[in-house]
């Protein structure tokens, strides 16, 4: 006894059972990438976020030295500094710190500490040139003591060159 609606029934079985699947497979596949694709996303927001800590130490540390580089160049107005040696040891430790500077990237961020270490190479040049020109100012002053010495003797000499 086989039923008359046999195909009609194998169809809609078959029907059935490949809605089934499609229905099953998408939601498998809705759960699998609502767990991959965070796991993906906090993989990279790990990546960058030991990207920025690691940028925050460098940025702490560069200041830092920073502040040692500018003591230093205070120093060299200081009554009795050797500075010849001080003047080498602030050039080594902006060499140094130039070296430590990160790599060059798409930010600003290299470019703004080579500005500094320039800016404090300059400022290191300024301050041997007003500490060179100290002994300047002492000779100027000798000199217009001088000269006022040599107009004085000018002006007499010429009173006596009138009166002869």
């Amino acid at each position: 006894m086989k039923p008359n609606n046999s195909k009609e029934r194998r169809t809609s079985f078959l029907k059935f059972l490949a809605l089934f699947l499609v229905t099953v497979g998408m939601i498998v596949c809705a759960v699998f990438f609502s767990y991959q694709i965070p796991k993906k996303e906090n993989a990279e927001l790990r990546a960058y976020s030991k990207v920025l800590e690691d940028g925050m130490v460098f940025q702490k540390n560069f200041y830092n030295e920073m502040r040692i580089v500018k003591n230093m160049l205070d120093s060299l107005d200081a009554p009795g500094a050797n500075v010849e040696l001080e003047r080498s040891r602030i050039a080594k430790k902006l060499a140094t710190l130039e070296e430590t500077i990160p790599t060059k990237d798409d930010t600003h961020l290299y470019d703004m500490h080579q500005k500094i270490i320039t800016l404090f190479s300059d400022l290191q040049m300024a301050k041997e040139v007003v500490y060179k020109s100290r002994d300047c100012v002492a000779d100027i002053e000798e000199y217009k003591e001088e000269l006022d010495k040599v107009r004085e003797e000018l002006t007499e000499a010429k009173r006596e060159l009138r009166l002869k």
